[in-house]
């Protein structure tokens, strides 16, 4: 009989703990898997709140969705970029399309902001999935945020101070683009800024970023630069290249002062997998008023397409993208050093 009642007494305790553990495992969602994080106030935080079948996805959701509050201002560079471009070449006007936007946009992967922090973690016991709650100190964001706008200003002011000072109008050239390269920096730091701030205030800025642009622009203007392209899509090489120094505000003349030589060359690489890949070759080389070289640059690049006929197009927009982000401070830096 005892060992009967021991029998009974064991199964009611093992019942008993498996509707303990039922009950633990169901238990009530915190109040941020629907938004309201009372222990992290809006106020105060900037907050995400992810959902996986992993914990590792879920934290990566969470952040995620604190980057999407800054994409607006990516959103708003795109648009301030036109993947359309004009320009002027001997008195005749040339359009073309660009796709050189994608590669830029594609950097909004790294908005994903340091200091996010993963403050709680929960996992629904009947649907096993996890919820991870992301969360941006304002504070402490908007601190370090001002104190690198104050850096960029201070390294600002020691450029336009040497600009003032200088009589080379290269070495003008250089500091007015540095200057105006730490000025764009400030004006997206300045933007995340307002984001972050529970007031959703900025810095004032010191100087007017679009004067800073129209001056820059009125030194490059003071620079004539004719331009021939050789090699294969030669003709396609030549409007790419006259339209990105056209666009970058150098006076872009059938006879410049200076003259840039571009020779563009690609070869077909073997098929792998249903792409077509092509390796290129891009020269320029800068020809002074005397005609003798200043010096140049090469660019070796690949690129890679579904469709055959579109390598050649990316080729050409590999190329434009190079010589947009790149060229303008190489042909500065051979100027000043051969002036």
């Amino acid at each position: 009989m005892f060992k009967h009642l021991f029998i009974l007494v064991i199964i009611c305790i093992a019942c008993s703990g498996c509707s303990s553990q039922g009950s633990k495992a169901n238990s009530e969602p915190p109040k941020w898997v629907f938004g309201e994080a009372e222990d992290y106030s809006r106020k105060k935080f900037l907050i995400g709140m992810g959902e996986a079948d992993t914990i590792r996805e879920a934290k990566s959701r969470a952040r995620a969705e604190i980057a999407k509050i800054f994409s607006v201002e990516i959103n708003a560079r795109s648009v301030d970029k036109s993947s359309y471009d004009r320009s002027t070449f001997n008195q005749e006007t040339h359009d073309f399309n660009s796709t050189s936007i994608e590669q830029e946009i594609s950097a909004k992967t790294r908005q994903l902001l340091e200091g996010a922090e993963i403050a709680e973690v929960w996992k629904d016991g009947t649907s096993r999935r996890i919820y991870a709650l992301a969360v941006l100190p304002r504070l402490k964001t908007a601190m370090s945020l001002r104190t690198e706008i104050e850096q960029i200003d201070n390294a600002t002011r020691e450029q336009i101070n040497l600009l003032k000072k200088s009589s080379s109008l290269f070495r003008k050239i250089r500091l007015s683009s540095d200057a105006l390269t730490l000025q764009q920096r400030r004006y997206r730091l300045n933007k995340k800024l307002k984001v972050i701030s529970s007031t959703g205030s900025g810095v004032a800025p010191i100087w007017d970023l679009e004067r800073m642009k129209v001056d820059h622009a009125q030194l490059l203007s003071q620079i004539s630069i004719q331009v021939v392209a050789t090699g294969e899509q030669a003709e396609k090489m030549q409007q790419a290249l006259s339209n990105v120094l056209a666009n970058q505000g150098f006076d872009v003349l059938s006879e410049g002062e200076y003259t840039i030589r571009a020779t563009l060359n690609s070869t077909e690489l073997p098929p792998q997998r249903g792409w077509f890949y092509q390796k290129a070759n891009l020269v320029i080389d800068l020809v002074g008023e005397d005609k003798s070289s200043l010096g140049g640059h090469e660019w070796n690049f690949k690129v890679a397409s579904t469709e055959r006929v579109l390598t050649d197009l990316r080729v050409i927009e590999k190329a434009k993208f190079l010589l947009s982000n790149e060229l303008k401070l190489k042909m500065i830096a051979l100027m000043e050093a051969n002036n």
